[in-house]
């Protein structure tokens, strides 16, 4: 038997067991709402190669897991931050590229399954009314900044504020606080 027939029935063997480590290990620490991570195989070895804390891609997830995963976007919001019913995406600049914006519809998507009202926009794309994706048009709202800090949509403020933004150029003044 190989090491990696082994080391498959090891894990297969201790499922139950490893489920309620990594649960253990996940309450102690916060988790990231969403990322990702590039791999890559070699044929001969499979390798991560970047990681991404703001990934743009949710438009290749199958229409058969999103349900799933819908629901598990509800868990972790209710589970670090209840109470939430709005929430905001606050996008990259570059919002007209037509892939990006079909990764924001699927999120929208996502989230409006989850339950919750959900927003996009940024000060930066207050010129815009909409913007085209791969499949169709993403509505944007007006954002401004909160005189008492964050900022505001059509002159409310969100519950929570999802950032997907690689913050390539800092961190958006109307996100700052203090």
């Amino acid at each position: 038997m190989t090491d990696g027939h082994w080391i498959d029935e090891r894990i297969e063997a201790n499922r139950e067991r490893l489920t309620a480590w990594m649960a253990e290990k996940r309450a102690e620490v916060p988790i990231p709402i969403y990322g990702s991570v590039d791999v890559r195989d070699a044929g001969w070895k499979v390798a991560a190669v970047d990681a991404n804390h703001f990934p743009a891609g949710f438009n290749n997830v199958p229409e058969e897991d999103r349900p799933r995963l819908a629901q598990l976007l509800r868990e972790h919001v209710e589970r670090t931050a209840p109470g939430v019913t709005w929430v905001h995406l606050y996008p990259e600049s570059h919002t007209r590229n037509p892939g990006y914006v079909e990764n924001l519809r699927t999120l929208v998507d996502l989230l409006v399954r989850a339950g919750y009202l959900a927003t996009v926009g940024s000060p930066e794309l207050n010129d815009f009314s909409q913007v085209r994706g791969l499949t169709g048009h993403l509505d944007l709202v007006n954002v401004q900044p909160n005189d008492g800090g964050g900022l505001v949509v059509n002159g409310r403020k969100p519950d929570l504020v999802l950032l997907n933004n690689d913050l390539t150029t800092g961190l958006p003044a109307v996100l700052q606080t203090g």
